[in-house]
């Protein structure tokens, strides 16, 4: 049996060959201006193509003739998609709907427009309503655990992708997704699973690279972070936020200048970015360019004057420079924002302990370990007001210990250990840590202050 023009011009249509099937849907509506058929597929050609307001015009056409075919309404519904116009697509969904309520296509793309109008606990109620005529929906299960997610409610999500992967094992979006949400949980080894899964299936997607890397340095496995935002930045040099959390995790692993050709490089690709300005600020000061970081921080503190990052560098900076009060008052605006910011905390302290006000130092220590009992800088500095507020040299010898465990470089701390065992008489293990303090003099390390 010969095909008829219109079934000869779907066959092309199906088969990509969109040209040759427009031409033919062109040739039947010459003959036939009023062929629903050839009206109905041309417009979704069209739109195929970009063309919205044609693809919408023949569409409207074939309505006209036909008000109540659901298909037509529902590809109508995803026309007005596509020309962003999302509120009119859910009356053409919900018109399709109204005829046929089983129509899973109509349910599926009546919740995407309703993620994209950030109206997810409605996207979720018609994902499960097309879930219920097709229960293994991959893509369906996904872009339910998106609106999931976006509503807060990650257990649910994470629940949401791991049917799609059981659906469709090759799912590497919803592996990246799923990596996603059990950061945001804390599931910190998991997430990386997921991310290494998707990458598995998936080795050149540059945005995986880049999420792997962000969990890795929520790990503090910072080289390895680096190496995976490199591979994000190999596949797209465009990516800034690579280029940003690459700079980020130089500066961990005290790579300044590098750190700092990577802000740079982000700079670049993003104008003006507070995030990359602020963290520049940063690998200055590490690279003893006091005047160049204190004017990038003075700069992004202009634009955003509560922007906590920059306070803590500018704080850091004026302490280190003697300008203690200006220094305390940037510490007394970051502890006002962020109240449980460890790292504010406890320089504030060793502000108040350098101005000579010992008591008000030590609690603001106690603060900051409260917050984070494994703060080596705020052990160590409370072990030096034990020390000289009370006499407590016990005391001060075990936070010094305590410091010393989470991390063994930690400035001066070596000989402060040795300089308060003496003192105690504490002759335990003395032969090793002298040795300690001799090997790490040479190398320049910061294992005892002068005079000690």
């Amino acid at each position: 049996m010969t095909a008829t023009p219109v079934q000869q011009a779907l066959d092309l249509h199906r088969q990509g060959r969109l040209d040759q099937a427009a031409q033919l849907y062109v040739q039947i509506l010459d003959r036939d201006p009023a062929n629903f058929a050839a009206l109905q597929f041309l417009g979704v050609l069209r739109g195929q193509q970009g063309r919205h307001a044609e693809a919408l015009r023949l569409i409207e056409a074939a309505l006209k003739a036909q008000p109540r075919d659901f298909g037509a309404l529902a590809n109508y519904g995803q026309m007005l998609v596509a020309a962003g116009r999302l509120q009119d697509s859910l009356g053409a969904f919900d018109r399709a709907l109204a005829i046929r309520p089983d129509f899973f296509e109509a349910l599926y793309n009546k919740a995407t427009a309703l993620i994209q109008l950030n109206r997810f606990a409605e996207a979720v109620s018609s994902y499960d309503k097309a879930l219920l005529l097709r229960p293994n929906s991959a893509e369906c299960h996904y872009n339910r655990g998106i609106a999931l997610a976006a509503l807060g409610w990650a257990e649910e999500a994470v629940a949401s992708y791991d049917r799609a992967i059981a659906a469709n094992p090759g799912f590497a979006s919803a592996l990246d997704n799923r990596g996603n949400v059990l950061r945001q949980l804390g599931r910190l080894d998991q997430a990386l699973e997921s991310y290494d899964r998707a990458l598995h299936l998936s080795p050149a997607a540059a945005r995986v690279h880049y999420n792997r890397g962000v969990v890795l340095s929520d790990l503090k496995r910072h080289s390895e972070a680096l190496a995976s935002y490199e591979k994000a930045i190999a596949l797209d040099a465009g990516f800034a936020d690579a280029w940003l959390n690459r700079g980020i995790s130089l500066l961990a692993v005290e790579r300044f200048s590098a750190a700092l050709e990577s802000f740079d490089k982000a700079l670049a690709l993003s104008p003006g970015n507070i995030d990359m300005l602020g963290n520049r600020g940063t690998a200055l000061w590490h690279l003893g360019r006091k005047a160049d970081a204190r004017a990038v921080f003075d700069s992004v503190l202009a634009a955003r004057p509560d922007y906590a990052s920059s306070l803590l560098g500018r704080a850091i900076l004026l302490q280190e420079t003697g300008d203690l009060k200006q220094a305390l008052t940037d510490y007394d605006k970051i502890t006002a924002l962020q109240p449980d910011n460890a790292r504010a905390w406890n320089g504030r302290g060793a502000v108040l302990q350098a101005m000579k006000r010992p008591a008000e130092a030590l609690a603001d220590f106690e603060k900051a370990l409260a917050l984070d009992a494994r703060l080596a800088d705020a052990l160590a500095n409370r072990a030096t007001i034990k020390w000289t507020m009370d006499g407590n040299q016990a005391g001060a010898v075990a936070d010094i210990k305590a410091a010393l465990a989470i991390d063994p470089r930690q400035p001066y701390a070596r000989g402060e250990l040795l300089h308060l065992k003496m003192y105690g008489a504490d002759w335990e293990d003395f032969e090793t840590e002298k040795s300690l303090v001799d090997e790490g003099l040479p190398k320049g390390d910061r294992v005892v202050r002068p005079f000690v």
